[in-house]
């Protein structure tokens, strides 16, 4: 038998078998007078779609060759040879990082520092799927998806995650690295939002999809049932994911910037008698949790762009060193004629609307932040329906990426996403506030 292989991968398929670990399969010993069959020479071409799989592909055709010959001859050899690769190259031959042609690398393209360029190289014009189900078909295959996630944490080579050394190998059977300098071995979930999760990246891919695109976010309950984990299982993997869509950022805001606070909490009409006389005592907001906003028109990028704080006042001093520490001082500030505002003209071209005369006076409004609270509370009230303050945080930061990435398409918000879970980690004791110190 004769296999017609890729050149990269001539080592791997001689080693698997000519190594003695390659035993035949079970059956009676073979005696003195056993007849052993000629060995038929035939052509078979493997189309791998990756170096992953090659061996896999290699071991499934002598694993058939040997059950059709043991009926007649159990033992009889099977002999390897590699020929020359077989590759169809892509009409549009992609570009490295660096800007080099993949035409001009050869044909030996698994062998370049830059695994993007081996998924470049495939057949497929777009290394990431752009609509929903494309992406569920896309990832179903856990080797594809692996090296989906291999692309864009290590873009220049798979690196240890340890020692940071690039003289590792892969152990496919396994799907994990072994590190030559360190001896030590990691996967590419390690250092992620994924690690020690024992879901594929086939479940994990699609999940990170929805929550990055849907307008409205999606439940725990819904992520359940369309992924087939369970309802505690999907609720974790959510708020991992709302941990890598977190927008973490040391610049200001200049130009035109709106402030404006908001109340997230259920309304006081729909509270049982009891708990309506346990938590109101006043007439005034109780029971709800204050939220700080900032919107910067037209950034930049040419978009507005918010950011979300989860405030425990909305007092003078907490509102106004918010606004100190986000916005740069000279820029035009517009707010309300809320109290906590005054004072501001000091470092801000201060303007303000007074929502009693009018909403709207020229520049002078903060529509385009009462516009972002109509999204959150949609998305609160319809999709999640109640909000532990101690979670509220993580929802703002899943709502706010969604409205910065909006002139985006599905596909590049999945990729800012992914590209995101590196460094980035909760534990569920975290998540649910068990390691915090416990008081009767």
């Amino acid at each position: 038998m004769t296999v017609a292989v890729r050149r990269p991968a001539r080592r791997t398929v001689r080693r698997l078998i000519e190594s003695p670990r390659a035993h035949p399969p079970r059956g009676p010993r073979r005696g003195p007078s056993t007849p052993v069959a000629p060995v038929a020479s035939r052509i078979v071409t493997l189309n791998v779609p990756s170096r992953l799989r090659l061996r896999s592909a290699v071991v499934g055709i002598l694993r058939r060759e040997r059950l059709a010959r043991s009926r007649h001859a159990p033992y009889a050899p099977a002999r390897l040879l590699v020929l020359a690769p077989v590759i169809t190259p892509a009409r549009n031959p992609p570009r490295t990082p660096a800007g080099r042609r993949l035409s001009n690398l050869g044909n030996n393209i698994l062998d370049t520092a830059a695994l993007s360029a081996y998924i470049g190289g495939m057949e497929s014009k777009q290394p990431f799927p752009q609509t929903l189900i494309e992406a569920v078909r896309h990832f179903a295959d856990l080797d594809v998806a692996l090296a989906a996630l291999v692309s864009l944490r290590w873009p220049n080579g798979v690196r240890c995650p340890h020692c940071e050394s690039d003289k590792v190998t892969f152990v496919a059977s396994r799907r994990i690295w072994q590190c030559r300098n360190c001896r030590k071995q990691f996967s590419a979930k390690v250092g992620t939002i994924f690690e020690d999760s024992p879901l594929g990246l086939d479940k994990w891919l699609p999940a990170v999809w929805m929550i990055a695109n849907d307008k409205n976010g999606i439940s725990s309950y819904e992520l359940h049932r369309g992924l087939g984990v369970t309802q505690k299982t999907a609720w974790f993997m959510l708020h991992r994911i709302r941990l890598a869509m977190q927008t973490r950022t040391f610049g200001k805001f200049g130009g035109d910037v709106e402030a404006d606070e908001t109340f997230i909490g259920g309304r006081s009409r729909f509270m049982h008698h009891e708990k309506r006389k346990r938590v109101i005592k006043t007439p005034g907001v109780w029971g709800k949790a204050a939220v700080m906003g900032l919107l910067e028109r037209h950034g930049p990028d040419k978009q507005s762009t918010v950011r979300l704080a989860v405030t425990k006042s909305l007092r003078k001093a907490a509102i106004q060193d918010n606004i100190h520490k986000n916005v740069e001082a000279g820029a035009n500030l517009y707010t309300d004629k809320m109290r906590s505002y005054q004072g501001l003209e000091a470092d801000y071209i201060h303007g303000v609307i007074d929502h009693g005369e009018a909403y709207v006076r020229g520049k002078i409004h903060t529509n385009g932040l009462e516009n972002f609270w109509s999204l959150l509370k949609r998305a609160i009230k319809g999709t999640y329906v109640s909000v532990e303050p101690f979670h509220l945080f993580r929802y703002l930061d899943e709502e706010a990426f969604r409205f910065n990435n909006r002139d985006d398409n599905d596909g590049g918000r999945f990729v800012n996403v992914l590209r995101s879970v590196i460094g980035k980690r909760v534990t569920y004791k975290a998540l649910t506030g068990n390691d915090l110190p416990q008081t009767c």
